[in-house]
């Protein structure tokens, strides 16, 4: 499975990128799973549902299934990034976006919303590519292809070269 993260501060752009990836992955035929930190804690549960009535009475799992659409709650502390993209692989999910959780180790794309994000350059692992929004004349070294948020040509370029020959995955 080719997995692919999407990370930057607040408002960089990310949930776009990542729809964007999305987007491009299911056109190239992949199938495509995705997974969003939610950085505000649990999740909200829409409290008068059959399923939250299942968590709250002790079920770790709840699910929903109709239409050929399913839902799943899961309530486990002890789940890992890893542990879930094995979920998505065993579901047939061969391209998994993962939006957020920095201190992964899989291959980043990391947006800039200007020069004074550059820290987190040195705060993640495994960075393939940089988007910026504001200009972000500061990079120009050839460590990573760099792409300007607006520039979707080059960005789709990259990424279909990406999805044909993606690095390996620690």
């Amino acid at each position: 499975m080719i997995i692919l993260q999407v990370v930057g501060y607040k408002n960089s752009g990310k949930t776009r990128l990542s729809s964007y990836f999305i987007r491009e992955g299911t056109a190239e035929g992949f199938k495509v799973g995705s997974i969003k930190h939610h950085a505000h804690g649990t999740p909200d549960i829409i409290e008068e549902t059959d399923s939250a009535k299942h968590m709250k009475s002790g079920a770790e799992i709840a699910g929903v299934y109709g239409g050929g659409r399913l839902d799943l709650s899961i309530m486990n502390e002890e789940f890992s990034i890893a542990r879930l993209a094995e979920c998505y692989e065993k579901m047939g999910i061969n391209l998994l976006i993962i939006e957020g959780f920095k201190q992964e180790s899989y291959p980043k794309v990391v947006l800039l919303r200007e020069d004074n994000d550059l820290q987190i350059l040195q705060d993640v692992k495994n960075v393939v590519a940089v988007v910026c929004n504001n200009g972000c004349d500061t990079i120009t070294n050839a460590q990573w292809p760099s792409f300007q948020s607006s520039d979707l040509k080059n960005i789709s370029l990259w990424y279909a070269t990406f999805l044909k020959s993606p690095p390996s995955v620690k």
